[in-house]
């Protein structure tokens, strides 16, 4: 009340101006649900930062200025600052003369230790986990949290791809050579469903074409998947040209829903494994929209097949996120088998795959 008789009439000019300022907010919200041709990137207070060049220069723009025209609103990520953290894997590893590991020394920085032990059967094994994925670290400039399947996108990649560099130093097949070194029948299973749907026994390999194969064990949920992909061996293009996705998660509630679950973690994936990254700059984010953070296109969108297998004595278990974290691992091995050269770094921009095929060429005897 004291507040109130200080100000006395300006009250009413308060309230008028808050009500403007939820009308705007109102239009706003109305004109983001229309058709979506102007790409506008607003700050905390609602004012318009930028806009499609073809629209309006930048700087306060208000929504009511706005109104008719269709636009797509972006939060302008100054004013959040968290990303999915820059992480590396490091894996020491040995192999006897008949194709089997020795030992398996796996360390993982700034991921965090979601799926980073193995479920592989090794006679040696350790893993180290150094910082996690939430929060700043004093290695990031920035904050840094969770993306979908969090860490275990870092650490099925590392294992995953790492398993393919042995079996192919050895010239045993990826597959094979992930069956000899499981004990556990369960993802035995679902590695075998995932390369049968997918014809892995017979698959012909070309010109710029390859299969890639991965496995994990995501908090109780087992998934496998197995891609076919197209690299352009001149630019280093990659197309993904088949996704075979097999999953145990238990007893079934509901196939389809289980379903769409899947494919929906296979489309995002091909983002962070092929295109997705933002830049800095002094501490200056310099990716702020989606002319330059490249996400999944419908015409990048492969075909896609599931498999749930029947486990219905096991109570059911998460499928929102497995299937994602096999995504960089599958894509890596695919491409690195169709380019002929390892890929070892996320994602897989044509640049990165030019600079690996030229890299394999230069150390070729």
């Amino acid at each position: 009340m004291v507040g109130a008789t200080s100000i006395g009439q300006d009250i009413t000019a308060i309230e008028r101006a808050e009500d403007g300022r939820l009308r705007s907010e109102r239009i706003l919200h109305q004109i983001v649900e229309t058709v979506q041709d102007v790409v506008l990137l607003t700050d905390a207070e609602m004012r318009i930062q930028y806009t499609t060049p073809s629209m309006y220069p930048v700087g306060g723009w208000r929504p009511e200025e706005l109104e008719g025209r269709s636009v797509f609103t972006l939060l302008d990520p100054e004013q959040q600052r968290i990303f999915q953290p820059a992480a590396a894997v490091k894996i020491r590893s040995g192999l006897d003369g008949g194709g089997r590991i020795t030992f398996w020394d796996y360390r993982v920085y700034f991921a965090g230790e979601r799926s980073a032990a193995t479920f592989y059967a090794l006679p040696a094994h350790r893993t180290s986990v150094h910082g996690s994925f939430w929060g700043g670290s004093g290695i990031h400039p920035f904050n840094t949290g969770a993306w979908r399947g969090p860490g275990s996108n870092t650490n099925t990649f590392g294992r995953e791809a790492h398993m393919d560099r042995m079996a192919v130093a050895e010239g045993i097949d990826p597959l094979a050579f992930r069956k000899s070194h499981l004990k556990n029948e369960r993802m035995k299973k679902t590695l075998e469903a995932a390369a049968r749907a997918f014809g892995w026994e017979g698959f012909r390999k070309g010109p710029g074409r390859g299969r890639g194969l991965a496995c994990a064990d995501y908090l109780g949920t087992y998934v496998a998947a197995a891609a076919e992909v197209e690299v352009d061996l001149r630019t280093g293009e990659v197309q993904v040209l088949r996704l075979v996705c097999a999953q145990d998660m238990g007893q079934v509630i509901n196939p389809e829903g289980a379903r769409l679950q899947i494919e929906g973690c296979l489309m995002m994936g091909m983002g962070y494994a092929l295109s997705e990254e933002v830049h800095f700059r002094g501490g200056e984010i310099l990716d702020k929209n989606f002319d330059t953070y490249r996400i999944p296109r419908f015409s990048w969108m492969p075909r896609i097949e599931t498999v749930l297998l029947e486990n219905p004595d096991l109570p059911p278990q998460g499928g929102g996120e497995p299937a994602v974290t096999l995504m960089g691992a599958v894509l890596a091995n695919a491409v690195s088998d169709a380019a002929g050269s390892p890929m070892f770094e996320l994602p897989m921009t044509p640049e990165r795959v030019r600079q690996a095929m030229a890299q394999a060429s230069s150390t070729k005897p």
